[in-house]
Formats: C-alpha cells, sequence, structure tokens
C-alpha cells in the first residue's frame, strides 16, 4: 500500500517502460533509500557516542515498575515537560515489540526515510519544477550529529521540513484542520528538540511576515492559529532548572574556526579525515548550485540594466541566511545543552534547496544528477566501511557480558572511548550495553546525571562524578570510592597504574587486549 501511494500507482494497468519513464526521479528517490540503509543493518552495532545511553535509559523506563529489576531502587523518573522525550518513548515502546539493538535500528531506519522524503516534500511545495535537488539532501544523512547518537535532534529534522512544507502548501486556505495538524506537528518537534522547535516557529514567522506582509491581519492571525504549540515551550521555560538556577553557562567558538568548518563542512565528517574529501566536493558544490541560479535567474545583465528577479522561491534563501547568521552567533552550549552550532550548521545547506535552480539542459542535468548519484554511492561505502570495521571492535568490547551478573551496580572506565574513530567515542556510552540485558546500574549514565532526560539518579544513589568516569577515567581516586557498592569495574583501554588502582578492591576476572572486567 505505502508502495502505491508512493509512486502513484492505481488500479489502471501499465507498461513497465510506461511506468519507469513516469515515475523514474520516485524510484531513484526508492533505490538510494534502500541502499542508505544498507550500513545500519550489516552491523550489529550501530557506531554512535550516545546511542548505547539512549538505548539503556529507554529499558529503564520499560522495566522501571518491574519487580525483576531494581532501577527503580537507583534511578527515578523525570516526569517533567521537556524537549529529548520522543526517542526515549519510542524507543521503550518498540521494545515491547522487538530486542533493544533492533528498536534502535529501527528509530534510526525511520530517520533515515524520512530524511530525504521530507526535502522533497518541501522542495515539491515551494519549488515543484527542481524536485530533483532533493537528492542531495542523501548526502546530509550520515553526519557528524546522527553518529554522535543525537536521536531527538536528527528526528527532528525531517519534522522541521514536514513542518515548513506542510506551512507553506496550505498557507492560502489553512482550515481548521490543517490548523490541528499543524500544531500537532510542532509539538512533536519540541519533544524531539528545542533547536528545531525554535527553528519551526520563527521559520513560519519570518515566511507568514513575507507572504501576507500586505495583509496585517492575517499575519497577526498566523502567529495567534500556532498558540497551542507555545504551551509545551512556556511550560518548560517556566519550570526548567535553567529559570530556577538563574544563571547559564555559555559557550562560543570563535568566528575564524567557525568559518573554517562551515567551508571544509566538518559537521558531515564522523569517522576518519578521508571523509573531508567528500565533504569538500559537496561544498564546492553547493557553491556552483549558489552562483548558477544567482546569474542564470536571479540576477540578469540586459545591455547596461541589471535585471533582479524576485519571487516566493526568494524567502527561503533568507531563511537560510537567517539560520547562518544564528550557527556563527550563537553560544555552542547554552543552559546544559551543547553542540548547538554543529546542531545549525545543517539548515542553512538544507533549506536553500528549494531556492536553487537546475533550468540547464537535460544533458547538463542528467550530468548534476549523475555526479550527485556516484557521490551518494561513496559515502554510502565510506560509511559502511567504518561501521564494519568498528562493530568488530564493538563485538570486542561486549563479549564479556554474560559474565555480568543481574541488578549488580558498575563502574566504567573508558580510556580509550574514540577506538578508531576520529570524533565519534563509540565508547563513552556503550558500557550501556552491559546493562541492558541483565538490569545493570551504569555508574556512568550521562543522562540520568542531567535534568534534561527522562531517567536521572536518585539524590540518595553515592557514586563518583560522572564527569571523571567518563571524560577523565585515569585520574579517578579508586581508594576513595572502593567502599561505594560497586559489583564490577570494566575497563576499556591499557593503564597499568589504574588497573593495579581497581586489582587492590576488585578481582580481575576476564581480560582481553583492551578489555578488564573486575568483581567485588
Amino acid at each position: 500500500m505505502l508502495l502505491h501511494t508512493f509512486f502513484g500507482i492505481n488500479n489502471q494497468k501499465i507498461s513497465i517502460p510506461e511506468f519507469m519513464k513516469k515515475n523514474r526521479l520516485k524510484i531513484i528517490i526508492f533505490c538510494l533509500i534502500l541502499i542508505h540503509l544498507i550500513p545500519i543493518w550489516i552491523v550489529t552495532y550501530f557506531p554512535s557516542q550516545d546511542g548505547p545511553s539512549h538505548l539503556y535509559n529507554a529499558k529503564i523506563m520499560k522495566e522501571y515498575n518491574n519487580p525483576d529489576y531494581k532501577f527503580n531502587e537507583y534511578y527515578d523518573l523525570n516526569l517533567e515537560i521537556f524537549p529529548n522525550w520522543f526517542s526515549h518513548v519510542f524507543l521503550a515502546g518498540l521494545m515491547y515489540l522487538f530486542p533493544p539493538l533492533i528498536a534502535e535500528k529501527l528509530l534510526i531506519s525511520i530517520y533515515i526515510i524520512l530524511f530525504p522524503l521530507s526535502l522533497f516534500y518541501l522542495i515539491n511545495a515551494v519549488n515543484k519544477g527542481n524536485t530533483s535537488l532533493g537528492i542531495l539532501s542523501f548526502l546530509f544523512i550520515y553526519n557528524y550529529l546522527f553518529h554522535m547518537g543525537f536521536y531527538n535532534f536528527v528526528i527532528s529534522i525531517p519534522l522541521f521540513f514536514f513542518v515548513l512544507g506542510y506551512w507553506w502548501k496550505n498557507k492560502d486556505s489553512l482550515r481548521y484542520h490543517n490548523i490541528i495538524i499543524l500544531n500537532i506537528l510542532i509539538c512533536v518537534v519540541f519533544f524531539c528538540h528545542l533547536v528545531s522547535y525554535l527553528l519551526a516557529l520563527i521559520s513560519i514567522f519570518v515566511l507568514s511576515s513575507l507572504y501576507y506582509r500586505k495583509k496585517i491581519k492575517k499575519t497577526l492571525l498566523s502567529f495567534c492559529y500556532l498558540t497551542p504549540s507555545y504551551i509545551p515551550f512556556a511550560i518548560y521555560v517556566l519550570s526548567s532548572d535553567f529559570l530556577r538556577s538563574g544563571k547559564s553557562t555559555l559557550g562560543f567558538w570563535q568566528i575564524p574556526q567557525l568559518i573554517i568548518d562551515f567551508i571544509s563542512m566538518k559537521p558531515l565528517v564522523s569517522y576518519s579525515k578521508h571523509q573531508f574529501i567528500i565533504a569538500y566536493i559537496l561544498s564546492a558544490f553547493i557553491v556552483y548550485l549558489f552562483f548558477w541560479t544567482l546569474f542564470n535567474e536571479k540576477i540578469k545583465l540586459k545591455g547596461n540594466i541589471i535585471q533582479i528577479k524576485l519571487d516566493h522561491r526568494d524567502y527561503f534563501l533568507l531563511i537560510s541566511m537567517l539560520t547562518l547568521l544564528l550557527y556563527f552567533f550563537m553560544p555552542s552550549s547554552m543552559g546544559g545543552g551543547g553542540f548547538i552550532t554543529d546542531r545549525l550548521f545543517l539548515f542553512p545547506f538544507l533549506i536553500i534547496l528549494p531556492w536553487f535552480s537546475v533550468k540547464q539542459s537535460k544533458i547538463h542535468k542528467y550530468i548534476i544528477l549523475a555526479f550527485v548519484l556516484i557521490l551518494c554511492i561513496v559515502n554510502v561505502v565510506y560509511v559502511s566501511y567504518y561501521y564494519i570495521t568498528l562493530d568488530r571492535d564493538m563485538k570486542e568490547f561486549v563479549s564479556k557480558v554474560d559474565l555480568i551478573e543481574k541488578n549488580k551496580v558498575i563502574l566504567p572506565l573508558p580510556l580509550d572511548p574514540y577506538g578508531k574513530s576520529y570524533r565519534i567515542g563509540i565508547f563513552f556510552n556503550a558500557f550501556g550495553y552491559y546493562c541492558l540485558s541483565n538490569g545493570g546500574i551504569s555508574v556512568g549514565n550521562y543522562e540520568a546525571g542531567t535534568s534534561y532526560f527522562p531517567v536521572r539518579y536518585k539524590e540518595s544513589f553515592e557514586r563518583p562524578p560522572l564527569v571523571t568516569v567518563l571524560h577523565a577515567p585515569r585520574t579517578l581516586d579508586i581508594a576513595k570510592y572502593a567502599s561505594l557498592p560497586i559489583d564490577y569495574v570494566i575497563i576499556w583501554g591499557t593503564d597499568p597504574g589504574i588497573e593495579n588502582a581497581v586489582g587492590k578492591y576488585w578481582t580481575l576476572i576476564s581480560s582481553t587486549a583492551r578489555l578488564k572486567v573486575f568483581r567485588r
């Protein structure tokens, strides 16, 4: 049924050549989606930094009141209204039907499917003649934030573009059911991530102000009919620790470094510096599309007169420039949230896609299409290679899971959190795998040490500081915390000093070249 809807197939008979000609672009999209799903499903463990933590905390939510586990003795459920709920609830729900690793892959697969479809949806609504440029979106799927395991944020990206596309398609005749759907979509974006939620509201405000600029009443109404979607944000702001504490830690990157990262497309680079090759090629290609559109459609010279052609598509160029300014001038961290500039990086490149033009000869179009398709395939092959390589290391990492008894407290010490990965610390939170099947309590559960995730540690649970455990394990005073009820210590990496210190209080029960498991 979904394929029938996607390809627009009805009960009428149609020949294969006619079907291929009519649905050429859709067939390419369908094949590219399948190809981009392959890397996820050919490995056992998706190599992300925070993914294992999200899985573990979703498991805690699912089994919180299960008497077979002791999660409720160490954790509280944080039932306040805030972003970051979506992936945890979704994963916990999937775990009733599937094992945790399959649940994670299903969530990731939904993201991979929705990401390009949302861009095609927006481009089709704004600039139908240039829908094929949506193929560029495939090159942004495997980005740094995705590999960091920021599932809530990456799911919010396609939802953001569905919101923009839906508003644009219905802007001239918004009825009650359209307003309801729009508010629901924006609220779902809020429960995914705050950055995408605020950008969605800002974008709609800018678009409506520009589009209805001669109709002030309609502009004001466009602000008012989104009132229901403001409610969760208002509750969050008024009840958050950010306001209660009255202070926030701000962090900023230097502008020159942000420019370098932007030009080199560093937020698309995850596992190896070699990926900069693809990133630079993509960056140059987008610059080419920008100037081609600018000087072949927007600015033309007739005699001595410069003619500038403006239309509604230019609103999206303006929003793209606005998000670019935010990228340069917003803090990199604020109110406990981090990686803000990395998150903002993706939007200028993606929002501008409806503005681009490919009004060229057929040969030129086919060359561009072939170029992008080849780049997509190369990128998938590259990512697949690293997924397989890192999957082997992860299998060594989890090889001692069966040694851990049920409902025990585990102290993780990630001495080598990055392994063979350039930027993604796949072993920072991978200790969550040691707690998925046995109800283990991880002392390195970073989410439980914050106020903006659904699970948090009980105040009565004594434990070493999270920052030291995860980011400076070699400096941890083992003797100071040896009296705490920690049943197992798991060390990933090599350091004779810390191994000897742990060995004074816990017994080494198994080891590999990089993995040591100690038991009380």
